[in-house]
């Protein structure tokens, strides 16, 4: 688990990211005021307790979703004006792409699924989608490894005075992928299901005009695949479009009805909005 300091810290990165935003572009939000908190002793029983806790967690997700998108947003604002500022560029390295982004990589938002090792692990919830002991097991202690590990680095993190900048969020995905690839896809999709995480990401609309709609996405699909990578979060699929363009022509896999559909669409943003939601995935054979 994070350490009190690592957790301090890490609300302190976000808190001022969010302070940026409302400095440079949003000041008709300045009274904006955090959800509060869940009011526990209005629970009678445990099933209203779960079922609200499931409500908060769910719209905290999708708040954190909203900002990953505009702090991209901002970084390219910051962008355009740091390449223009006569003061802070001033010759031709330092107006390069590279010198630019690295003054401001520190934003750089964190895949939420870099955080899913603070989960417990359910065995139960794997049994009863048929998975054998055997299975079971196996993904079980590489999963405990991978948490193992996940402590070094943000103890690291910590005692180099680090933590969740971009250098530390480079290692959690490092970390992240090396167990993905180890696993194979399909168990890292069981891996999430049983620290009960949120495994699919589900079209909720597309905006006319965009390229999900020129493309022929539609809502109610789930995004499966995009540019040959297994999606799993909104912020996996953010983070890969973002390393796109227009001139490039990429192929996506949706679940439609049931059924996988192929699409070829164009590189960049499609156009959408997205629900992270979790869905019992298929059995995997060791």
């Amino acid at each position: 688990m994070n350490s009190p300091r690592t957790v301090k810290t890490a609300t302190m990165i976000t808190s001022s990211a969010v302070s940026l935003a409302i400095f440079l572009f949003l000041p008709e939000h300045s009274s904006y005021e955090p959800t509060s908190a869940v009011p526990w002793n209005k629970f009678s029983h445990l099933d209203d307790a779960l079922t609200e806790i499931s409500t908060v967690i769910k719209q905290a997700v999708g708040e954190r979703i909203a900002l990953n998108e505009k702090i991209s947003e901002i970084k390219e604002k910051l962008f355009t004006r740091l390449e223009k500022h006569p003061l802070l560029v001033v010759n031709a390295q330092a107006r390069s792409k590279p010198a630019i982004k690295n003054a401001i990589e520190t934003i750089e938002p964190i895949d939420l699924e870099s955080e899913f090792p603070d989960h417990d692990f359910s065995a139960p919830a794997l049994f009863q989608l048929g998975l054998s002991t055997r299975d079971i097991d196996y993904l079980q202690d590489h999963y405990n490894q991978l948490r193992h590990e996940k402590i070094i680095i943000d103890e690291r993190a910590v005692q180099q005075d680090y933590v969740s900048r971009s250098r530390h969020t480079r290692e959690l995905g490092e970390l992240q992928d090396q167990f993905r690839q180890d696993v194979g896809e399909q168990n890292y999709d069981l891996v999430l299901y049983a620290t009960s995480q949120m495994n699919r990401v589900q079209v909720n609309g597309v905006l006319r005009a965009s390229i999900g709609d020129s493309f022929g996405l539609e809502t109610g699909d789930v995004i499966y695949r995009y540019a040959e990578k297994r999606i799993f979060s909104p912020d996996s699929l953010s983070i890969l479009t973002r390393k796109t363009d227009r001139s490039e022509y990429i192929t996506i896999q949706v679940i439609r009805h049931g059924e996988l559909v192929t699409l070829t669409v164009v590189g960049g943003v499609l156009g959408a909005k997205y629900e992270h939601i979790r869905t019992s995935p298929p059995g995997s054979v060791n």
